[in-house]
């Protein structure tokens, strides 16, 4: 290749990365853009520039994605945040130091954004209940989320990309667990660092008061359609005449003028509800969530021969988790303009309720089955969340006006959570014992989370990142055009030759240095693309073993403490918690030095040069 390739290849690059640390393009849009200019300069041919997108990676990670979604809509991570704030309760040291094992732990097996994003609401309210400032939380929450990908192979989609470069170069890949002894002395040495001196940088008083979660709560919409006390919870006593029915709902209402809205039923894997349906048999024991006019009420108890049981905050919070409230407006063009919400078959086709309509700003007065809609009628709807979603994704009929706070912590699959931890468990244990090759274990483990009802291929493909998948396919490439040019043998003989004259330990702090560097501007996986191969040619050069310069780049890749716009996860944290630039400098550089000092003295003891 002549020296105008790889000029055509360092310019390629240096124009990505400006337009990566800018922030003002798409990442995925700038690694088309990659591609492009690869097959327009000739640097790679067609099938080359293409080749990333049929790497096994991608399946990968698309994959794991599909896996770690499957924990958030199960309840399995949400389960995880409640047992903290049990444990922690209001002492500050002990719930960072649960916040951050917890968010590294799930973090290692599941998106570290996703994680990022489900305890980010779990400490603001546990800050807001404990009186405690939540910048003194959520930061350290965010950095062990981070600290996530040093401690599995499948913790971030960069360390694949690693693994991967050391396979295709002939070397023997990563397993599952290869690097965590030296990730949990960085997730150990974090904490204590935290509990030591970090947390006195924030400050005690900057409580942000954008914290507070915005939006509607359920509370509120039932406030603003003044239906205060609706429901009720009623429980089946022996002998009631409901016991082997089915749930009708038009029974209830034109016997009793009762609304039922969800049956809740113990079985084996603890408390389930369902929807109130045609094809749900009521059994003794059986309690109907149901709503009504009081004397309705005490008319219906006294003749199904059920009994009004309180409604306590454990109850709300089930519910809450399954069942939910939204606000739909009627657009002009709606089919349903005219209609009644009886004519709209709600129940039988969606599994929802219409409990009130608002016109013209004023809440509607009457039966609510009988009123016919107009254009700009606003109807509050209750249901569960996943009906809810179906009922809301057509926007000619129905446009969402207000979802409660309430659906951040939504679950939809809750029920199948014990078969989404087995899927999980089985998964890692084929990862551990390499029985089968990697990709195949994932792709089962998605078959089967789909199999098991944990989730729908619909809601599997909407699961994947298709913007880091993308990115790493369109980047993939350009290590080949690094390394067809001659700019990566270059580089590595440039280091090379300087490393020689103070060791292997000089080698592993400039490669540390350099990812940690691109890191901050671009994302660690597309840093990962650019100095995995760069970490085994200098290898190769220096005629030492590549490992331990490939955990090098995986614990700098995912380093990326020191600015808030470095990776989403530090991101998402800024505004709840009123965050400035300057404070991850202050305490995200000394975290950097102490990552780069464990990754220095551990990695040859586990991985010798």
């Amino acid at each position: 290749m002549t020296m105008d390739d790889a000029s055509w290849v360092l310019t390629i690059l240096g124009v990505a990365t400006l337009l990566f640390a800018s922030g003002r393009v798409r990442l995925d849009i700038t690694a088309l853009l990659v591609v492009v200019a690869l097959i327009l300069t000739q640097v790679l041919s067609v099938r080359e520039a293409l080749s990333g997108f049929g790497d096994p990676i991608i399946v990968l990670i698309g994959g794991l994605f599909v896996v770690g979604d499957s924990l958030v809509r199960t309840g399995v991570a949400q389960s995880i945040g409640d047992a903290i704030l049990k444990i922690g309760g209001g002492r500050e040291s002990r719930l960072i130091i649960l916040f951050m094992l917890a968010a590294a732990l799930l973090g290692s097996i599941m998106s570290s954004t996703a994680v990022t994003a489900i305890f980010i609401p779990i400490v603001v309210g546990v800050a807001a209940r404990a009186s405690l400032n939540p910048a003194r939380l959520l930061m350290p929450m965010c950095f062990a989320a981070l600290i996530s990908g040093m401690l599995t192979l499948i913790g971030t989609p960069s360390n694949l990309v690693v693994s991967a470069a050391l396979e295709e170069a002939g070397y023997a890949g990563f397993r599952m667990f290869s690097f965590a002894p030296i990730g949990f002395a960085v997730l150990g040495i974090a904490i204590i660092y935290t509990l030591a001196l970090s947390r006195r940088m924030l400050g005690p008083k900057r409580i942000s008061a954008e914290s507070k979660r915005a939006g509607s709560s359920i509370e509120d919409l039932i406030e603003r359609y003044e239906l205060t006390g609706i429901f009720k919870k009623l429980r089946i006593e022996p002998g009631s005449q409901l016991v082997g029915d089915p749930v009708i709902p038009a029974r209830f209402r034109d016997i009793w003028g009762v609304d039922v809205f969800a049956v809740a039923r113990r079985e084996r894997f603890g408390i389930v509800i369902h929807p109130a349906r045609p094809d749900t048999i009521m059994l003794e024991g059986d309690i109907l969530l149901a709503g009504g006019d009081p004397e309705d009420l005490d008319h219906a108890i006294a003749e199904m021969g059920v009994r009004r049981l309180p409604i306590g905050p454990a109850d709300r919070s089930r519910l809450i988790r399954v069942l939910g409230l939204i606000e739909l407006l009627i657009p002009p063009d709606s089919q349903r303009i005219r209609m009644t919400s009886k004519e709209m078959q709600l129940r039988s086709r969606f599994g929802v309720t219409v409990l009130g309509i608002r016109r013209a700003g004023a809440v509607a007065r009457g039966l609510v089955a009988d009123k016919r809609l107009k254009a700009g009628d606003v109807l509050l709807v209750a249901g569960r969340w996943e009906d809810l979603d179906r009922l809301s994704s057509d926007p000619k009929d129905f446009v969402v006006l207000d979802r409660p706070a309430e659906i951040e912590n939504v679950a939809p699959t809750r029920a199948q959570a014990p078969l989404a931890i087995a899927v999980m468990a089985a998964m890692i244990l084929l990862l551990v014992t390499n029985w089968i090759p990697m990709v195949a274990t994932v792709l089962l483990a998605c078959l089967a989370l789909v199999a098991s009802r944990c989730m729908t291929m619909d809601q599997a493909y909407r699961a994947i990142n298709w913007s880091i998948i993308i990115l790493v396919a369109g980047l993939l490439p350009v290590a080949d055009a690094l390394d067809k040019t001659g700019v990566l043998e270059n580089v590595a003989n440039t280091i090379s030759s300087v490393a020689e004259d103070y060791g292997p330990h000089a080698l592993l702090t400039a490669l540390f240095a350099f990812t940690a560097g691109l890191s901050t501007i671009m994302s660690n996986t597309a840093t990962a693309v650019i100095m995995a191969p760069l970490a085994v040619k200098l290898a190769e050069q220096m005629e030492i073993s590549p490992t331990p310069l490939a955990i090098t780049v995986i614990m700098a890749a995912s380093a990326a403490y020191s600015t808030p716009v470095a990776s989403p996860v530090v991101t998402l944290a800024v505004t709840p918690g009123n965050y400035r630039f300057m404070d991850f400098v202050k305490v995200g550089v000394p975290l950097l030095v102490l990552t780069w000092l464990v990754t220095l003295l551990l990695t040859p003891l586990v991985y010798p040069f």
